[in-house]
Parts: structure tokens; C-alpha cells; sequence
């Protein structure tokens, strides 16, 4: 009886395994060919342009070669390089309310010339379009930094005046 359990559990392990085997390959057709660039990832919810290929973003090339890092109430300007100017650049944020931004000179020789203003301190998405293409920079705003160098000791009935130190007077 002994030796009758183990071969039938020998037997279902290699039923399950060669089972198994036979589920993980699929027949194909010679004639069909898989393109990688039409594969989409199950939980995405559709492709994403910073890895779409170039018959997705149909437009000229942008680059951005900035890592966006600003401080609040700061003006930047920046030029936003592309393969073939269309002079129709779109430039906008997720969040209005942490940077504001606009195109300020199209025919700049370089590319798009662009201003950013931090106006408050967070997270936000910077998104350019030109005609199909679309790129898409994390944009980090962080507030002015203060420092007051000052043991307060104050004596009643007595005004003193102090000054507060900042990197960014607003």
C-alpha cells in the first residue's frame, strides 16, 4: 500500500508538471509577427509616451535636459529644445497653483525659450505638446529658506528690532 501512494503521487507531480508545460506555450501563426512597440502592460492604461515609440509620438523630437528643481518666487528661464520647430509648443502644469509657466520667445535660434515661476512649495508635472508629441517633466518646488540668528531675551517695556534673513526676499 506504501508503495502504491508513491507511485501515484510520483505519477500526478509529472501529470501536473508535463500539464503545466503544455499551458505555458501557445501555438502561433508563421505569418504573425508581435511588434513590441503594440504590447501594453496589463494594469497601464495605455501606452506612455516617455516609452512610446516615435510612431506614437507623431510630432517633432522635445528635450528637456533640466531636472526642474525650483525655489518659491523665483523666475527660470529655460529653452526647450526639438528636432523641427512647429512654433506650436504648448507648455502647462498639472498644478497651477505651484508653478506657473508659459512659452515667452518661439523663434528663440536655440529652441523654446520658457519661464517657470515657483509660486508655492509641493510636487507638480510639467507637460509639453507640439504637434502629437508629448513629454512629461516632475517639477519640485521648495519654499524660501529663512534663518533668524538671535537668542531672544526681551526685558518688558523695551523695542528692539531684528532682521530676518532669506534667500529669496518676496
Amino acid at each position: 500500500m506504501k508503495k502504491l501512494n508513491i507511485v501515484l503521487g510520483f505519477l500526478i507531480i509529472i501529470t501536473a508538471l508535463f500539464c503545466s508545460s503544455l499551458f505555458s506555450y501557445a501555438e502561433t501563426d508563421d505569418k504573425a509577427e508581435l511588434n513590441a512597440s503594440e504590447v501594453i502592460e496589463e494594469n497601464s492604461i495605455g501606452p506612455d509616451p516617455l516609452k512610446a515609440p516615435k510612431d506614437f509620438n507623431n510630432g517633432p523630437e522635445i528635450q528637456l535636459d533640466w531636472d526642474i528643481r525650483l525655489t518659491a518666487n523665483v523666475l527660470r528661464g529655460f529653452i526647450v529644445k526639438t528636432s523641427q520647430k512647429t512654433g506650436e509648443l504648448n507648455i502647462r502644469t498639472l498644478d497651477p497653483s505651484i508653478v506657473e509657466v508659459k512659452v515667452i520667445d518661439a523663434n528663440d535660434e536655440r529652441g523654446y525659450y520658457c519661464e517657470i515661476i515657483g509660486k508655492r512649495a509641493g510636487k507638480t508635472t510639467l507637460i509639453l505638446e507640439d504637434s502629437g508629441t508629448v513629454l512629461e517633466k516632475e517639477v519640485n518646488v521648495s519654499g524660501p529658506e529663512l534663518r533668524l540668528d538671535w537668542d531672544i531675551r526681551l526685558t518688558a517695556n523695551v523695542l528692539r528690532g531684528f532682521i530676518v534673513k532669506t534667500s529669496q526676499k518676496t
